[in-house]
């Protein structure tokens, strides 16, 4: 890719404005470039943190960055929605409970407990409250590593786990901002979004009433992220 890089500068006339750095950018040295104006990154990941856009952001303002850079995308928000859905804990379960005359049901338990899913996927899952947002970052400035949500059970049924998508601001235009949403109903959408499973074993799910009260704690620090806790 780098020296695609250097090919496609090359042949639109542009060798003289572009420089290339064949590095990850936590190996550039301030050396190399002088401090910038402006960052932009497209390390969104369908699950928002996976390909380390915090980090990467971070450790540019602490190296690489001017005071006033701006940051594209400068705002990260993540939505989740808390979902039932039998299919997806059905794909999740490699060994069925008759595995050739064998019940092998209890490997179960070492199985991941995320799937990447599609808007293709929208049939087989049924929101049983309104998508909440549990993250929401102004990359310029300090943000909160921690929060807690409260959120309303809007339909009753068996919540097997949530769905995790992102939304980033990429420009500001009069206050107004320009959005790339990588939810389920985006239009022009190449990402997935990410269900994570309360539990691998199939059929199993929290029972959840509408009108009832349930928190998400959202936690960066942790392996796991998302803790979802109903209230009696």
């Amino acid at each position: 890719m780098y020296r695609k890089a250097l090919e496609i500068i090359k042949l639109n006339g542009l060798s003289d404005r572009i420089t290339v750095f064949n590095k990850l950018s936590f190996d550039l040295t301030p050396q190399e470039i002088p401090r910038c104006d402006v960052l932009v990154t497209e390390t969104i990941a369908d699950d928002v943190f996976g390909e380390n856009i915090l980090k990467i952001i971070t450790n540019a303002q602490q190296r690489l960055l001017k005071p006033q850079a701006k940051i594209i995308p400068q705002t990260v928000r993540v939505y989740l929605a808390l979902v039932e859905s039998r299919y997806f804990m059905e794909r999740l379960s490699v060994f069925a409970d008759n595995t050739c005359g064998f019940d092998l049901s209890p490997l179960n338990e070492y199985q991941g407990n995320f799937l990447y899913i599609t808007p293709k996927d929208i049939p087989y899952y049924k929101m049983l409250a309104e998508p909440i947002v549990v993250f929401d970052a102004d990359l310029t400035q300090p943000y909160v590593t921690q929060k807690q949500t409260l959120v309303e059970l809007t339909h009753t049924g068996n919540c097997h786990g949530m769905v995790v998508w992102g939304e980033y601001r990429l420009s500001d235009n009069n206050g107004d901002g320009n959005y790339l949403n990588t939810g389920p109903h985006s239009p022009q959408n190449s990402w997935n979004q990410m269900f994570y499973a309360f539990n691998s074993n199939a059929g199993t799910g929290i029972p959840v009433c509408a009108k009832q009260l349930a928190t998400i704690d959202f936690d960066l620090n942790a392996e796991y992220a998302y803790f979802f806790n109903t209230i009696s």
